[in-house]
């Protein structure tokens, strides 16, 4: 593998894995509304309404997050195997 091959894989895969980083990351005015009504009036019903609203926002980060874990896996894995077949060739 040629060094500026290399490098561009090193810089893709630092690249998927802060967009994965992000992906993941809380936003924190996707459940604000329920929030705010549940410290009104802390009933059972808010209370549901905010957990339904923050397994919404776990389920759809991963959601957007997981193809570029895929894609830093799938990078890693074809680093490794090109540095390991290229120092076999020394």
């Amino acid at each position: 593998m040629t060094e500026a091959r290399r490098k561009l894989l090193w810089t893709l895969e630092v690249l998927f894995f802060l967009l994965m980083v992000v992906g993941t990351m809380p936003v924190l005015d996707h459940s604000r509304r329920e929030t705010l009504a549940y410290v009104k009036e802390p009933t059972q019903q808010n209370l549901d309404a905010v957990r339904a609203k923050k397994d919404e926002e776990i389920r759809t980060r991963w959601l957007y997050a997981s193809p570029f874990g895929v894609v830093v896996f799938l990078l890693a894995t074809s680093i490794s195997l090109q540095s390991k077949h290229t120092s076999s060739d020394l």
